[in-house]
């Protein structure tokens, strides 16, 4: 949390304390500083705004620091119980030339209209086909990468997620070359 945000918070509640007043001075290096009790005479009370508060469209309250408190409730018949990852297998390693890894999840009870299921690699979103749960995923890096399934909104709202998982890409080599680069055998 930066400095401004944990300022603005800590001003927005010292009026809630009862009959709390925040002193205004500045110390011996110039600097201003504010407490709640005066550390000498040039200390000056300061009188605070009252904190603004409003409603966005994506249902979050948020006040002037900046800080959101959480969004409306979801109503009970468009909950998801459960969105999981079905495919690839966690921790499986994929060592063709050029592998295509098909991403597969199940969602519980089944997509809502107007919701898509848009899987995560490495943080970035791949969409689903609308109304399909799985996905080919081809030309990515050699290496180790991240894999959640998520439910999404038509206002991009998040509405349940998988677990993540970790999946791996590991070129052919030739103590375990690839199927397609394999030496054919002799008669």
């Amino acid at each position: 949390m930066d400095m401004r945000r944990l300022a603005g918070l800590v001003f927005a509640l010292l009026p809630l304390a009862a009959g709390a007043e925040v002193y205004k001075y500045v110390d011996e290096n110039g600097v201003v500083r504010y407490t709640d009790k005066p550390p000498h005479q040039d200390a000056k009370p300061v009188e605070l705004p009252a904190v603004q508060t409003y409603t966005s469209d994506d249902g979050y309250v948020r006040d002037d620091t900046g800080l959101a408190e959480e969004p409306a409730a979801v109503p009970d018949e468009a909950a998801y119980r459960s969105v999981q990852l079905i495919s690839p297998a966690p921790d499986e390693v994929f060592q063709n030339a050029d592998p295509k890894v098909t991403a597969s999840a199940q969602v519980e009870p089944g997509l809502q209209p107007g919701h898509r299921l848009v899987f995560l690699v490495d943080g970035q979103s791949y969409p689903a086909a609308p109304g399909q749960s799985s996905l080919v995923l081809s030309g990515l890096a050699r290496g180790s990468h991240t894999l959640q399934a998520v439910v999404m909104d038509d206002s991009d709202r998040v509405q349940a997620e998988s677990q993540s998982l970790s999946f791996h890409l590991s070129p052919p080599s030739a103590l375990q070359p690839s199927p397609i680069n394999a030496l054919p055998k002799l008669p």
